[in-house]
C-alpha cells in the first residue's frame, strides 16, 4: 500500500490540468479507495475532493490539494511504519 501510494502521488504530480483531467480523476478515485481501506480517512477525504473537482479544478488549486494530500499521507505513512516496527518488536 505504501509503495503504491507513493507511485500514485508521483503520477498525480506529473499530470497536467491542461491535458490529464481524466487521469487525475481516475488516480484520485484509486487513492480515495485504497486510503479509506487502510483507515487513512483524511487522505481519503482529500482524494475524494480531488476526484470530484478533477474536471474543473484550477492548476494552482490542484497543486495545493496535492500538497495537502502528500502532507497527510506523509504523517500517516510515518505512523504506519512506526506501528509496523512496534508489531515486530
Amino acid at each position: 500500500f505504501l509503495a503504491e501510494t507513493e507511485k500514485q502521488l508521483a503520477r498525480l504530480r506529473t499530470c497536467s490540468c491542461d491535458k490529464d483531467r481524466s487521469e487525475i480523476k481516475e488516480e484520485a478515485h484509486k487513492l480515495k479507495g485504497a486510503s479509506g481501506t487502510f483507515g487513512l480517512l483524511q487522505v481519503s477525504e482529500l482524494a475524494r475532493m480531488l476526484e470530484h473537482s478533477a474536471l474543473q479544478i484550477a492548476p494552482s488549486s490542484y497543486r495545493d490539494l496535492l500538497d495537502r494530500i502528500e502532507a497527510c499521507f506523509g504523517i500517516a505513512r510515518n505512523e504506519l511504519e512506526a506501528a509496523m516496527i512496534e508489531s515486530v518488536a
